[in-house]
């Protein structure tokens, strides 16, 4: 494995060390469950285009510029994304937008 793999088991490693650590766990709502699936989930510059209404080249774009959230190399072809860290990225733009209203 080169040093861009990324490998599922030290995903689940990460997943269960933060679901361990009470204070990471504490801004999740209750429906738990849920977001131990999301934080799992692995989505591709499609979903990830859908979810953000973003162009590939824009996305592209503001991972260098560090924007966006940088995606998982799976190989040196496949890119993915924890959904997790997609849906925590839209939700800081929607935050920021009301608090700027």
């Amino acid at each position: 494995m080169d040093k861009h793999s990324f490998s599922i088991d030290s995903l689940q490693s990460d997943v269960k060390k933060a679901l361990s650590n009470k204070q990471d766990v504490e801004h999740w709502s209750a429906n738990e469950s849920r977001h131990s699936e999301e934080a799992c989930q692995l989505v591709r510059i499609t979903e990830v285009k859908k979810l953000t209404t973003l162009s590939k080249s824009t996305i592209a774009l503001w991972v260098v510029q560090q924007k966006f959230p940088k995606p998982l190399a799976l190989s040196a072809t496949v890119k993915v994304w924890r959904l997790s860290d997609i849906n925590k990225w839209v939700d800081k733009r929607i935050s920021d937008a009301e608090s700027a209203l």
